[in-house]
């Protein structure tokens, strides 16, 4: 199977609640913010979630203190996300999971099972360690 995901962004946390609202992937990122040039400038991804409703969840994060003890001085929460229909998102998550391995997802076993897929990155997705990969698990009995 292939999956080529597209991310749209970036966010800064001041302004989740202009997110869409589809299905989808997002990235948090430590991020700082040039405001005379409008810029953000990625420090790291810190975290890879999956939602039914991308700004609902986002503005609603349970671990958004978690997100902001990350971030050094200076530094503020940014956002990318892309949309992924809802019978994909586990799979895409847990595939991006194995492969970017942030620093506040906690990645077991189980996340790791889920055949042979092919996914291909593009958008705003900068840091992750590969834009195009693939997984093969066997099946295990």
């Amino acid at each position: 199977m292939r999956y080529d995901i597209d991310f749209k962004g970036y966010w800064r946390d001041e302004m989740v609640s202009t997110m869409p609202t589809y299905s989808g992937i997002y990235f948090v990122y430590r991020c700082t913010y040039n405001s005379d040039q409008d810029v953000v400038s990625l420090k790291e991804l810190i975290y890879v979630g999956q939602a039914d409703n991308l700004k609902k969840r986002i503005c609603d994060h349970r671990s958004h203190e978690r997100f902001q003890k990350q971030l050094l001085a200076g530094e503020t929460l940014c956002y990318s996300c892309a949309k992924v229909d809802k019978e994909d998102i586990a799979i895409v998550h847990r595939a991006l999971l194995l492969m970017q391995q942030p620093v506040l997802n906690r990645l077991t076993a189980s996340d790791i099972k889920f055949g042979r897929a092919e996914f291909h990155l593009t958008g705003r997705c900068e840091l992750v360690f590969a834009s195009a990969f693939n997984i093969h698990e066997e099946k295990r009995l």
